[in-house]
């Protein structure tokens, strides 16, 4: 069931609350996110923070950069793409959905 499509479209808006909710559902397990790249291309990506689903190199990296960091002023939230073993970043304005992979 997809919790977000309502609440995330005009991400400019959202509160911070729900920046966090994002943020903790992506360090919880593997998410879907669709999102609107820059060049207007759709994409969907199944992303997480959840180091457990990363290579060990990748863990500290994870911990350091990003996991520790407010989310005051978040506009890109950089994950680990599942499919594509790398770094990738969405900006939240530019989410469709966002939904719970196992769920």
């Amino acid at each position: 069931m997809n919790i977000w499509k309502n609440e995330v479209r005009g991400g400019r808006k959202m509160s911070r609350v729900i920046k966090e909710e994002i943020l903790s559902r992506l360090k919880e397990g593997i998410s879907l996110v669709s999102f609107l790249k820059r060049n207007g291309e759709l994409r969907t990506m199944q992303c997480t923070l959840d180091t457990t689903l990363m290579p060990p190199h990748e863990q500290v990296v994870a911990t350091k950069s990003f996991l520790n960091s407010s989310t005051n002023g978040v506009v890109a939230i950089p994950v680990w793409d599942i499919e594509h073993d790398g770094w990738r970043s969405f900006r939240i304005d530019s989410i469709i959905s966002f939904e719970d992979k196992d769920k």
